[in-house]
Formats: C-alpha cells, structure tokens, sequence
C-alpha cells in the first residue's frame, strides 16, 4: 500500500514538473503568434529579429544543459554565457527599436 507522504510527493513532483514545463514553453508560443502576425503584414525585418532571438535564447538553454551535465567547463560556459547574453540584449533592443 502507498503511503501518504508518497502520493504528496508524487503530486507535489507531478506539479513542480507541470509549472516548470509550462514555464519553459509559454515564450515559445507566443512568440509564434507576434512572429505570424509579422509574416502575414509583411513585416520580414521584425520576423527575422524573433528568428534570431529564439535561435539565442535556445543557444542559452542547451550551453546551460551541457554545463550542467559536464560537457564544457566553467570557464568556457561563462564566457559562452556572457557572449550570448549581450548578443539576446542587443537582439531585444532592436526588437524594442522596430516595435516603438
């Protein structure tokens, strides 16, 4: 028989992982939607700055995977992280700059 305290952690996990996905895939859809309404206005300029923004932001998530499962070092993955950093800030402002 399964204990109480198992189910609540397995609730409590259950949970944890359903917050954490949505976390991790609600900018992805909505940038689907930003970058859509682009395309069908003509907009290619603001449609190839969002490419290039989730092609940045997926860089930073699988550098930060491989550093946590040890393929790179910390070194390498700082420098990696602060390089692709500044590049997603600067891609955001140009965002900012088409969009006012």
């Amino acid at each position: 028989m399964i204990s109480l305290y198992t189910l609540v952690a397995i609730a409590f996990t259950f949970f944890l992982a359903l917050a954490a996905s949505w976390a991790v895939l609600v900018p992805f859809f909505s940038a689907e939607e930003v970058s859509a309404r682009s395309l069908e206005t003509g907009d290619t300029q603001m449609a190839g700055l969002l490419a290039r923004k989730e092609t940045i932001f997926g860089n930073i998530v699988e550098l930060e995977h491989d550093y946590l499962v040890n393929k790179i070092d910390k070194e390498v993955y700082q420098s990696n992280k602060e390089l692709l950093t500044k590049e997603a800030a600067e891609c955001l402002a140009e965002i900012d700059k088409a969009t006012a």
